[in-house]
This record gives structure tokens, C-alpha cells and sequence, in this order.
């Protein structure tokens, strides 16, 4: 299992990169092309048809993004990974020698030791925008659904569970009961929304942030939450699942890498709290299914264990089944809006009507007919605009069921086969412009009024040319998508942990682009500080499973070593080195969900022998991962088999022989490699074993 997983992880650090940066070309060059048009282009960009008419030019600017892309990714790639190796050597410097960080370095780690300190931030920081906002009419209460007093509107309930609706409207009743309005239960709505967003967010950089030792890159990753979280902060003002869905995804993803990274003792804690963030993000999104299901595998597949099985499976699977059976009976209850069964299929709908505005004969008289029964196929050319499904579905018609909706996708498909031309470039024309990063007009804000115009702060934002950014949301997908890329070609730990689900949201917003005004393109670029993070874990506290006893560990075994008086071997008094450090009870073996303290190679020092352990964890395979130690927190000298690696600890073989012949250098720039590569190395015989007696 060992060999095919770093199989895959050696195919992928070659094929992901290629494949993104392909498809990221062609978007970019789309992009480039339809703000400087051809003289012989027509309405639309068929990119196909541009190819074959420019050939030289199209492959050439082709060739230019890509090198680009590739560029910036081996610039941005080097300098993350020379951060992340520095950070690592002053890690094992000692105290008295490391270089003081920066107040700012400071701030950082102090915001990142409590979730709480992190949420209450960015509640001060995003409160001049939370009020603007709402003074300017913005919000919640611009909904002509939430005015009537309910959820249950068409479009506002199919992403949540029977279980927040229920509540949201227990809520407006009691607000309707006492003061006569929905006023004051609106109110409560929101803030209790802000809170759930702010503590997700919060929660999630708290987890990743404890596996990261570069101060730098957590400062900056605070600042890109910060700064770039403005679109979620307006979103928890409005009612609709995407600023929920997209908290609770990183807070989601967090506690999975946390889970993955850690080999501390799971807590009951822990694993409600990671059902928690499971049951928020199925009941806002219907793409959390997949993505349940996918973390569900890779959990059980890279932390074995019955306790760590046993955990995922509470934690993951207990609210799949609670939120697929409450859906099931919210929908025969009547409880859950309909959602229109044709705006699934936006994209082939998109493309077929491109299709049919530049060339009536496209369809099949067939496929002409069973796409009568769906829109007015004489109005459907006219309604055709790029990026803007829902001016498409005005032409439909007034009663399509499930069954006749389903006909879009089988419809597209003979228009491939006959036009492969045409069907391609409706699919090319329509996703475009949600990965091209210089687009505009894709904003991640709410609409603040039926029309879906921005409110105050989003029409300041998206008016000013320097802070549109913020509110753009393809620089920011590309962004994470480039990140991703790095993350998997330097083959960081837990990588597969958030590049697959965000994998799976980007192939969801490619199929469903009009979801880019707030959805899929919101959870993946409020994912953008969080995936800094995650790439910046240290592997060598990932090794050791526990990154609080892991910085005290390495800083207190260099400081001995170099103290003078200390022999070579830098041994103890006669406790276990660390035993104030190793593990999540800060007891290295004492404790019965102890861990030994010990480096990467598995090796720890103790009173007269070597710690029975392996990859820093112990050896011994009892329930909790105690290492073999006595209740007192000592060492047992002498009693570990160390014959897997070649070592005996007979004296009358020589002692151990092991850390004290090889030196802290030299095993800090990793010349020696794991401890199970390390060959057997005989014993040299007793002087004298193999001569010949003398003669008498």
C-alpha cells in the first residue's frame, strides 16, 4: 500500500501540474483574444475557429502563457520551498543563537494559539464593512423571500438540510411573535450566521497553523484572510448557504490534515467536532457529498488504526446518513423548495443554444423536437449570453418535469458527435472566463435587491479599479489552483487531503460556471490563506506526529549537545530526553496515550540504553501508542530488540551501538537517511578469534 501511494504521489507531481497549467493556458489566451478581438471574429469567440484561421498567432500566444504560468510557478515553487528549509533549520538551531522574530512574526502566533483571538480580529477589522452594508439596505433583509417571513422560496432551500430550516424558521416565528415583524428574527439569523463563519475560520487557521514553523508564512496567510475574506464577510449577511458552506469547508479540511498529521490520542472532542463541521458543510452544499465520501477513503487509507478508523467513521459518516435520509424526508414532507431541474444543465444549455445562433441545422429534427419541449427554441438563440445562464432560462418553457430536463445532456451530446466544433467552443466560450485571471465582472458578492444589483460596499468595491480585486473571484480560484500545483510537485504533506476536494469544487464550477457570482468559485477562493497553510506544514513535525513536543524536543536535544560537559552521546541524568515535551500529555513515556519524544529517525536517549521506537513513534503496539516504558515515566535501559536494525545492546557485544557514533550535523542534513535503510552492520569478532593455536 506504502509503494503505491508514493507511486501515485510521483505520477501526480508530474501530470497535475501539466494538466493545470494546460487548461489554465487556454482560459488565459481566451481571455487574452476576447479583449483584443480579431478584425474577422464575429459576436461570440469561437476559439476552434480563431485557431484554425490564426494558426501562427494563437500557438504563439499559447506557448507565451504557458511559459508564463510555468515561470511563475517555478519562482513562487523556489522561494516557498527555500522558506519552508529555512524555517526548518532554525527550528534545530539553539535558543541562544535564533534569530528573535518580528513583532509582526509574534502577533501572528499569538493569533493563531486560540481560535477565538482570530475571529474576534476579523469581526474588528470587517465591522466598518458589516455596517455599511446593512445601513445600505444590503443583507438579508433585501430578499423578497425572507420578507414574506420564509426559507422555503424556490433557489433558497435546495442546498439545506430540513434541520436549518426548521430552525432558521423557528427563529423568524418567535422574532414574527413578539415583535409583530421579521425584523428582530432576521437579526438573530445573521448573527448567529457571522458567528458560525467567524468561529469556522478561526478554528481553521488555529489547526493548520500548529504544524507550520515559518512565522513569515503564517503572517502572510493571516493577512490574505484578512484582506481577501471581504466577499465571505458580505456573504454572512445575506441568508444563502454560500458563506456558511464555505467556512465550514476549511474548517472541514482543517481538522482532516489535523487528523492525518497528528499520531497524538484521538479525543471524543475531537471527533464531534469534526461531525460537526461534516453536518454545516452537507447542509449547505449538495457538492459536500463527494467530498465527505472522498476524505472518508483517504482517512482510512493513510491513518491506520482501529481508534483512528473507528473516528473517521463516526465523525464522517453518521452525518452523511443524518443529512441524506433528512433531505429525503424534507422533500416528501414538502418542507424543501424545489429547485428548476433545467439549471443543473446550464452549461449544455448554454452550448446548444450557441450552437443553434450559428448554425439553425445543428440539431436533429429529433433532438429539435425534444428540446421544444423544454425552451422556445425560435427565442433561444436570442436569449443566448455568455457567462449568463439564468437570461437563458427566461425561454423555457412554463411546465418541464425532471424527466424532460434530463433530454439536455443526450441532446448536447448528438450535437458533439455531429458538430464537435460548435459543442466545444460553447463549453470553451462559457468556462473561460471563470478561470481567466485578468476577467472581470465575476464578483463574489451577494445581490442586495431582486435584481441581483450589489449593495453599497460591493458597488464601492467593484467601482474602484485598485479594489475590484477583492471582489473578483477567478484571480483568486487561479490563485488556489497554483497553489495546488506547487503543493503537489514539492510532494508536501497531506497535500492529497485538500488538492483532491478542491480537485472536485473546480471540476463543479466548470460544469456549472454561472455558479461563480458566489458557490463553488466562493469556497475555493476563500480556501486561499488556508491553502497557504496547509502547504507550509513541516515535515518533520508530521514525521513526529506531534507538533507541540516536537519544537521543544529538537531545540533542547541541539542546546544539550552543544553545552559543554556533555559527552558524546549527550545522554541524561537518567529520565527519558523530553519527557516534558513528547506527545499530547507532555510526558514521553509515562502515560499510557504517550508518545516517545524522539527525532524523525526514531531513536531516543535514555539511561543507559535506546528508546525502543521508529519514526519517532514507539514501538511497542499497545492500545493508545505507549511506548514500552514503566509507570513512572523512566526508561527501561537495555530491555528494547533493536536486532531490526542491526544493533545489540550486550555489553559483552560492544554496547549499542547507534546515535552516539554518528553526528548531529551530519544527521540534521540528512546524510544518514530513514533508520530503515540503515544495513546491518557485523560486529567486529573479539581480537584473537581466528588464530591458529601456537604449536607446543
Amino acid at each position: 500500500m506504502e509503494r503505491a501511494l508514493r507511486g501515485v504521489q510521483k505520477f501526480g507531481a508530474v501530470a497535475v501540474p501539466i494538466l493545470v497549467v494546460c487548461a489554465l493556458t487556454v482560459c488565459a489566451t481566451m481571455g487574452w483574444i476576447a479583449r483584443h478581438p480579431f478584425d474577422d471574429q464575429g459576436e461570440h469567440l469561437l476559439f476552434l475557429s480563431a485557431f484554425d484561421a490564426h494558426t501562427k498567432l494563437v500557438v504563439g500566444l499559447l506557448i507565451y502563457t504557458a511559459v508564463m504560468y510555468a515561470a511563475l510557478l517555478t519562482v513562487v515553487g523556489g522561494l516557498l520551498r527555500f522558506t519552508l528549509a529555512r524555517a526548518e533549520e532554525r527550528a534545530g538551531e539553539p535558543t541562544g543563537s535564533s534569530r528573535r522574530p518580528s513583532r509582526i512574526a509574534r502577533a501572528a502566533r499569538w493569533l493563531l494559539g486560540n481560535w477565538w483571538r482570530l475571529a474576534l480580529l476579523l469581526l474588528v477589522i470587517w465591522s466598518p464593512v458589516l455596517l455599511g452594508e446593512v445601513l445600505g439596505g444590503g443583507g438579508a433583509w433585501a430578499d423578497s423571500d425572507l420578507r414574506a417571513g420564509s426559507l422555503r422560496g424556490e433557489g433558497m432551500s435546495g442546498h439545506r438540510s430540513p434541520l436549518v430550516i426548521v430552525a432558521f424558521e423557528c427563529v423568524l416565528a418567535i422574532g414574527r411573535l413578539l415583535t409583530g415583524g421579521i425584523g428582530a428574527g432576521l437579526g438573530v439569523l445573521v448573527l448567529v450566521q457571522l458567528a458560525v463563519v467567524l468561529a469556522a475560520l478561526g478554528r481553521a487557521a488555529a489547526l493548520l497553523g500548529r504544524w507550520v514553523r515559518s512565522d513569515g508564512l503564517c503572517a502572510l496567510a493571516l493577512a490574505v484572510l484578512v484582506i481577501g475574506g471581504v466577499p465571505i464577510a458580505l456573504w454572512s449577511l445575506s441568508l444563502s448557504p454560500a458563506a456558511v458552506g464555505a467556512a465550514s469547508l476549511c474548517w472541514f479540511l482543517a481538522l482532516g490534515l489535523d487528523h492525518v498529521h497528528s499520531r497524538e490520542q484521538i479525543r471524543g472532542g475531537r471527533v464531534l467536532e469534526w461531525a460537526l463541521a461534516a453536518l454545516l458543510l452537507l447542509s449547505c452544499s449538495a457538492l459536500a457529498v463527494p467530498l465527505v465520501i472522498v476524505m472518508l477513503v483517504m482517512a482510512v487509507i493513510v491513518r491506520r488504526g482501529r481508534e483512528a478508523w473507528r473516528a473517521a467513521l463516526v465523525a464522517l459518516v453518521v452525518p452523511l446518513l443524518v443529512v441524506l435520509v433528512g433531505t429525503r424526508l424534507g422533500a416528501s414532507q414538502g418542507m424543501l423548495g424545489t429547485e428548476d431541474p433545467v439549471a443543473q444543465h446550464g452549461l449544455q444549455a448554454q452550448s446548444i443554444a450557441l450552437a443553434l445562433g450559428e448554425d439553425p441545422d445543428a440539431l436533429s429534427a429529433e433532438d429539435t423536437d425534444a428540446l421544444g419541449k423544454i425552451f422556445d427554441v425560435d427565442a433561444l438563440p436570442d436569449r443566448y449570453a455568455p457567462g449568463a445562464p439564468a437570461r437563458l432560462l427566461e425561454a423555457e418553457n412554463d411546465t418541464v418535469s425532471a424527466a424532460q430536463a434530463e433530454q439536455l445532456p443526450s441532446i448536447w451530446w448528438h450535437l458533439a458527435q455531429n458538430r464537435p466544433g460548435l459543442a466545444a467552443d460553447g463549453i470553451l466560450l462559457e468556462v473561460a472566463d471563470t478561470f481567466d485571471p485578468f476577467a472581470h465582472g465575476r464578483q463574489n458578492l451577494p445581490g442586495s435587491a431582486d435584481d441581483g444589483a450589489p449593495g453599497a460596499v460591493g458597488s464601492v468595491l467593484d467601482g474602484t479599479p485598485g479594489l475590484r480585486l477583492l471582489v473578483e473571484s477567478p484571480l483568486r480560484v487561479v490563485a488556489v489552483l497554483l497553489l495546488g500545483v506547487i503543493a503537489v510537485a514539492l510532494r508536501r504533506p497531506g497535500v492529497w487531503f485538500w488538492a483532491v476536494p478542491i480537485g472536485v469544487l473546480t471540476v463543479a464550477l466548470a460544469l456549472m460556471p454561472a455558479d461563480a457570482s458566489g458557490g463553488a468559485a466562493l469556497v475555493i477562493g476563500c480556501f486561499l490563506p488556508f491553502a497557504l497553510l496547509a502547504l507550509s506544514a513541516s515535515r518533520e513535525l508530521v514525521e513526529v506526529g506531534s507538533p507541540d513536543g516536537a519544537v521543544r524536543r529538537i531545540r533542547r536535544v541541539t542546546r544539550r549537545r552543544s553545552a559543554p560537559g556533555r559527552g558524546a552521546d549527550g545522554r541524561a541524568t537518567g529520565r527519558v530526553d523530553g519527557a516534558a515535551g513528547g506527545g499530547a500529555t507532555g510526558q514521553a513515556d509515562g502515560r499510557a496515550d504517550g508518545w516517545d519524544d524522539g527525532r524523525g529517525d526514531g531513536w531516543g536517549d535514555a539511561e543507559g540504553g535506546v528508546a525502543d521506537a521508529r519514526n519517532g513513534r514507539a514501538a511497542d503496539s499497545r492500545a493508545g501508542g505507549s511506548a514500552d516504558a514503566r509507570a513512572d515515566g523512566r526508561e527501561d535501559s537495555g530491555a528494547g530488540d533493536l536486532s531490526w536494525i542491526g544493533v545489540t545492546s550486550s555489553p559483552r557485544d560492544g554496547g549499542p551501538q547507534g546515535r552516539h557514533q554518528r553526528s548531529a550535523e551530519a544527521e540534521k542534513e540528512g546524510r544518514y537517511g530513514p533508520v530503515r535503510s540503515l544495513p546491518q552492520r557485523p560486529l567486529a569478532p573479539p581480537k584473537g578469534l581466528h588464530r591458529k593455536p601456537p604449536r607446543r
